[in-house]
Order: structure tokens, then C-alpha cells, then sequence
């Protein structure tokens, strides 16, 4: 059997510190290149066995990311807005990559985005508010 491809030790490695940092958003490039790396696998011409350890590692770390936003979504109401954000970049990164081909996982992650969405909107001053207002009525387009 050949050798197992560098690509796969160092998207392990970069994951590995992913976890590491769970919560912190300085491990989300780690978590970026870990899957970008693994996607390069399984669409490069690796050998089908390592083009199979790359999707299970995928699907192992999307079950990690779900299950984590399962859990802050059950207590969502203490957390801050910009945690709540870390965590939808994290959700991002699979989207991006096009692994993000989870119903659970994608149920979650508009969850995730809608309960975002309504404690930064609540989080604007009047002012802000009216702005924001003014600039959706500009892009949308009026009714005849």
C-alpha cells in the first residue's frame, strides 16, 4: 500500500489544534485549513482508502461542530453575540467547502444564524436601526 498522503497527517494536525481551541477564534484558520486539505483529498486523485479516511475525518468533525452548536443553542440566551458569531464561521467552513451535506447539521446552523441574527438586531441603537431600515427599503424593490 502507498504511503498515506502528507496532506492527510497535516488536515489531522490542523484539527487537532482546532479542538484544542474549541471556543477561541484563533483556531478557526486551523479548522479552514484542516478541511480545505481533507476536500483536497477526497476530490484529488488519492487512492480511494485515503479519499475515505478524509471524508470520515469530515464528517467526524462536522458531527463535533453540530453537537457543540446543539449545546450552545439549548443555553443560547447566555452567550455573547460575538461567540455566536465565532460559531457561525466555524459552520461556515463546511458550507464553504461544500461538506456541509447534513440535514441536522444544516437545521442547526440556520438556527444558529437566526437566533444571531435577532440579538444583533436587538443589540442596535435606534439610530442604527433606522439606517439599516432606510438601506433595505433602497435594495428592495417597490410594488407597482
Amino acid at each position: 500500500m502507498e504511503k498515506e498522503p502528507i496532506e492527510l497527517e497535516e488536515a489531522r494536525i490542523q484539527l487537532k489544534r482546532f479542538e484544542e481551541s474549541l471556543g477561541d477564534p484563533a483556531g478557526l484558520p486551523c479548522l479552514q485549513r484542516g478541511i480545505s486539505l481533507l476536500v483536497d483529498i477526497i476530490e484529488g486523485d488519492s487512492p480511494q482508502i485515503y479519499k475515505d479516511r478524509a471524508k470520515n475525518l469530515v464528517v467526524a468533525y462536522r458531527g463535533k461542530v453540530s453537537s457543540e452548536v446543539k449545546d450552545i443553542l439549548s443555553k443560547v440566551d447566555s452567550y455573547a453575540l460575538d461567540f455566536l458569531q465565532h460559531w457561525n464561521g466555524v459552520m461556515d467552513v463546511f458550507t464553504d467547502t461544500g461538506v456541509d451535506d447534513d440535514r441536522e447539521f444544516k437545521a442547526s446552523k440556520d438556527q444558529l444564524f437566526t437566533e444571531w441574527g435577532k440579538r444583533f438586531v436587538k443589540s442596535l441603537s435606534p439610530w442604527e436601526l433606522e439606517m439599516l431600515k432606510k438601506e433595505f427599503q433602497k435594495k428592495t424593490p417597490e410594488d407597482s
